[in-house]
């Protein structure tokens, strides 16, 4: 351990100052600590300890003081602590380093029940929840029964914490995670808390008190002699649409798949039942869950046990929270929002169904608090105070306010609530202030909630006269701030050092990767904490703010630092760059991100909130804002992405000269006297809508046509990639370069993975069989079985058989796929219902597609059939897109009103149902076929196996042999006769 003044800085946040501090000096620190295995162990009390003790912006306070220690002393001496002790005769603070064992402050017994979700890996987990659950026939009895089966088996949380376990979902039982948990234990446990008074409280029983008391004060309901005045700006904003979807009835589907949207680990409730618990064994529990939620949310019954809740009280919470007149919510304005004071009057107001603002009442008015301190829960709190805040847009639309604008023709902003933040807007007059303190004094008596003006600040424009500025500071009883540091997390001022602002992610990346975690952690844990918690902290900047690609390069530089560290006797060698480390795994990389390429993939995102004209015709202005200025940064990225809608193809014709508005297709014989062949037979294949819609641009990188993160990082990388291939190509770029494109990289032997050298020579199905299937002799000669292997799958791929027996009957084994033993067969519709079957089948030797389709009652009877020719398709889920419209179209023409349609493309019919690829290349055919269903009284969408779709199968394949459409109405095609038999067996 080491204590004393060490004249450096750990992060930027430990300097007070005009000037920031050193990054360089910073990093030198922290890798002499790192070197050294130190930590550094915080301190209580003022936050700097050395001051220069100049005034003004020459003032200059630093951390400059601290004590150290590595891993070893931490473990032996787990209730050491520094203390920062106030001296007027230094310009350093001294330190008091304590040891001593920390206080008990648990209970004796055992802790709560919580379900585990290691639980699950045991085999008997599922046996002893259905004996609990049928023993004690549901609802809360069952609930104790399996608390006191499932909990009794404490071996099981031990046994899944072994090493075989370990290594197979994580990491292994090693040290990590027994110092990780001991840390964890320490950090959360509460040794003391502030009370009313400002005195310390360190009983565990008088800490309780303390909470309770707050909590029960918090959630009280005080006078409220101004509510009238409140709901008087309260507007009318439910529609009787809404009110209708409001009032229906719940169901079954609904609250499953409520329950499995939850988190399956967060938040268990006093019972110690996660959602998991839930999840896993929902064929068990469901029935009696699914009762219970209806009976409330239909009949408006609820057990009060259901709505008891635990308020966790942690280190994490700031002590400040009990100081009189302040809320635990550390805001600005105290606690406002847009939920409310007598909240069933204003959602009446609001225009909210009676019977929905029973429900809601219901459970506010059921739920109960215990707090839960270290372990243990106490007291039981009842709320019975009500909030609401909605009067700024009342004031500024009477125009007694006026908001800021952050440019010519925005709007104007008045105010910004969001959690913990609350940002209020006005001008620097005496009258808007006058207004602003009306509003807060309203709010407050109608509210009963204190407003703490101490911690709240005021911050003025650059135009503001100085006068001004101290009357309003007067007025309002708040200091005056030069920025505020942040807003949800992110900088409200950009500086034009823009290394410097957002130099606090590149503090939190090294809080995480410093220390001795990384040292006792294998490489697949390094990679986990690289992936899942050091390059995922700045992504929230990232997708507002473009960071400078120097601090990009550093936070990469830690990354890879801790990637390549010291692990027992190992040097620190970086081996490859992170270049190659930022690469798909299946291109021999790690999958690490390069956060500049991130950076713009995120940005990328924003461009859809672009209104005012197309996003790739706008441009950057000089005092446009730096968030404006990083989405336009990435414009490059949507460029290569973006299908754009055809242009015109001369200055006097335009796409819609092209298309037959007769028969809403393409006018071929003027698109082959204007276009080249190739070109005119790329614009033939493109399907059109049979209704009138404007052009839309879609993004190529996903099936849904909508852009995504993940997709513009690979375009990002491929933009920079081919940027340092110019650079680096030295005169080649004139050159023409003769590429061959892929289509399928899929393996040609098995046909079911991606290809690799790997795959190729040993994790190839086919591959596998030879090695396996090798004398021992041919398999200690590695070379001479790796070099058959390789050229006979050069035979297979150049149109050759592959010559030896071994290879031809593992390639036919393999490719050839067994029958399935049991095959899913046709399922006939409800009674009074038909159901529509449809498929399609591509030709490509005559430039075709075939459409099939049947309909069929609920005794299997056939009432239509239809087999034609379509366009080509460029892709099997086109071909089924139009099949679909073509089928529907079809039972439209036959009369039907009430149709089942099924088909055998699963991403097809999920489209369809979830509405959803609207975007896509074929999204403008798909609201074809959902505008046409909504022609039906009623219509359900669901997926079919093939198995189940045969005879549209033959039928969209017997269309080949007919040069036109063939129907037939209530009689059976004699190509599927046998195919219907089959099917009627079913039923």
């Amino acid at each position: 351990m080491c204590i004393g003044d060490f004249n450096e800085l750990l992060n930027s946040s430990e300097k007070l100052s005009c000037r920031p501090a050193p990054p360089r000096q910073l990093d030198v620190f922290r890798a002499a600590l790192e070197h050294c295995n130190l930590v550094d162990l915080g301190f209580i009390g003022y936050p700097y300890t050395w001051n220069n003790r100049r005034l003004g912006t020459a003032n200059t306070k630093e951390r400059l003081d601290r004590a150290v220690a590595n891993q070893m002393w931490r473990s032996k001496f787990p209730g050491t602590s520094v203390n920062h002790i106030v001296s007027h005769t230094s310009d350093h603070l001294p330190l008091i380093l304590q040891n001593k064992e920390p206080p008990k402050l648990g209970y004796k017994g055992r802790r709560g029940f919580k379900f585990e979700e290691a639980w699950l890996l045991w085999d008997g987990c599922e046996q002893v929840i259905q004996e609990a659950w049928d023993n004690g026939r549901g609802g809360n009895s069952a609930l104790e029964t399996v608390h006191k089966k499932i909990g009794g088996k404490q071996e099981i949380y031990w046994a899944q914490r072994s090493r075989v376990n370990w290594i197979k979902h994580g990491d292994k039982n090693s040290k990590f995670f027994h110092l990780k948990a001991s840390q964890r234990r320490q950090k959360n446990l509460i040794q003391g808390i502030m009370d009313t008074e400002g005195r310390c409280v360190k009983d565990i029983e008088d800490v309780a008190g303390v909470a309770v008391q707050y909590f029960n004060h918090l959630f009280s309901k005080g006078p409220c002699s101004r509510i009238e005045e409140c709901l008087e700006a309260v507007p009318h904003k439910v529609t009787s649409e809404m009110q209708q979807i409001l009032t229906d009835e719940f169901n079954e589907d609904e609250i499953k798949a409520a329950l499995f949207q939850m988190g399956s680990t967060k938040a268990p409730g006093p019972d110690g039942m996660n959602a998991l618990f839930y999840q896993k064994f929902w064929h068990i529990v469901g029935d009696i869950v699914v009762s219970a939620v209806l009976e409330f949310l239909n009949d408006g019954h609820m057990m009060p046990e259901l709505n008891h809740t635990h308020i966790v009280l942690a280190n994490r919470l700031k002590q400040s929270a009990f100081v009189p007149g302040r809320l635990i919510t550390d805001n600005v304005l105290g606690k406002t929002g847009n939920l409310a004071l007598k909240l069933d009057q204003i959602m009446l107001k609001l225009g909210f169904p009676g019977i929905w603002v029973d429900r809601v009442m219901s459970c506010i008015s059921s739920t109960s608090f215990f707090v839960l301190i270290n372990g243990k829960p106490y007291g039981m709190i009842t709320p019975t105070r009500e909030g609401f805040t909605s009067l700024l847009q009342k004031t500024e639309m009477e125009g007694h306010i006026h908001g800021v604008s952050i440019c010519r023709r925005a709007p104007k902003i008045s105010h910004l609530l969001f959690a913990d933040n609350s940002l209020l807007f006005c001008q620097a007059s005496e009258k808007e202030t006058l207004e602003v303190l009306e509003i807060l004094k309203l709010y407050a008596e109608a509210s009963s909630q204190c407003i703490n003006m101490k911690k709240s600040s005021v911050y003025f424009s650059s135009n503001t006269p100085p006068q001004k500025k101290e009357l309003i500071k007067g007025m309002l009883s708040v200091s005056e701030v030069e920025r505020f540091e942040a807003y949800l997390g992110l900088p409200t001022l950009v500086e034009r050092r823009k290394y410097h602002t957002f130099s606090f992610l590149k503090d939190r990346v090294w809080k995480k990767l410093q220390g001795w975690k990384g040292k006792i952690l294998s490489r697949a844990g390094k990679e986990i904490l690289i992936k899942a918690v050091a390059q995922s902290i700045p992504t929230y900047t990232m997708s507002v703010f473009q960071l400078p690609v120097k601090l990009c390069e550093e936070l990469q530089s830690m990354c890879a630092r801790f990637w390549w560290g010291q692990v027992g006797n190992e040097r620190k060698i970086h081996w490859l760059s992170w270049d190659k480390l930022a690469r798909p795994k299946i291109e021999g990389g790690m999958g690490f991100k390069d956060l500049h390429q991130f950076n713009l993939a995120m940005l990328a995102k924003q461009a859809r909130y672009f209104l005012r004209s197309h996003f790739l015709e706008a441009t950057d202005s000089p005092n446009s804002s730096y968030t404006w200025k990083s989405i336009i940064a990435t414009k490059h990225i949507l460029q290569r992405g973006v299908l754009h809608p055809t242009p015109n193809i001369k200055e006097e014709m335009t796409v819609v000269e092209l298309i037959d508005l007769e028969s809403r297709g393409w006018d071929r014989e003027l698109i082959w006297q204007n276009f080249h062949h190739e070109d005119a037979e790329a614009i033939l294949r493109v399907p059109l809508s049979f209704r009138d819609i404007h052009d839309t641009m879609v993004w190529s990188g996903e099936k849904s046509g909508v852009y995504s993160v993940k997709s513009g990082y690979r375009e990002a990388q491929k933009a920079w990639r081919e940027l340092n291939w110019a650079e680096c190509s030295r005169g080649a770029v004139g050159r023409e370069i003769k590429k061959q494109i892929i289509a399928d990289n899929r393996c040609e032997a098995c046909k079911t993975e991606p290809k690799t050298e790997i795959h190729a020579l040993w994790n190839c199905g086919v591959v596998q069989d030879i090695w396996a299937g090798c004398s021992v002799r041919l398999q200690k000669c590695h070379e001479l079985t790796n070099w058959l292997i390789w050229n006979q799958r050069n035979a297979l791929i150049h149109g050759k058989q592959m010559q030896e027996p071994e290879f031809r009957f593992a390639h036919s084994r393999l490719v050839t796929s067994p029958p399935s033993s049991n095959p899913i067969s046709w399922r006939p519709p409800l009674p009074n219902r038909f159901k529509l079957n449809f498929d399609a089948a591509m030709f490509k030797e005559v430039d075709a597609s075939g459409f099939g389709a049947i309909i069929r009652n609920e005794r299997g009877e056939v009432m239509a059939a239809f087999s034609g020719k379509g366009p080509s398709a460029a892709c099997s889920e086109e071909a089924e897109v139009l099949a679909c419209r073509r089928a529907v179209e079809f039972a439209l023409e036959c009369g039907f009103r009430e149709m089942v349609v099924e088909g055998d493309n699963q991403s097809v019919m999920s489209a369809l149902e979830r509405k959803s690829c609207l975007f896509s290349r074929v999204g403008h055919i798909l609201q074809d076929v959902l505008c046409l269903l909504n022609k039906f009284r009623w219509s359900q969408v669901q997926f079919a196996k093939r198995s189940a779709n045969t005879v549209a199968h033959l039928l969209a394949r017997h269309a080949k042999s007919e040069s036109h459409d063939v129907i037939w109405l209530e009689e059976s095609p004699p190509l599927v006769v046998q195919a219907l038999y089959l099917d009627s067996i079913s039923i």
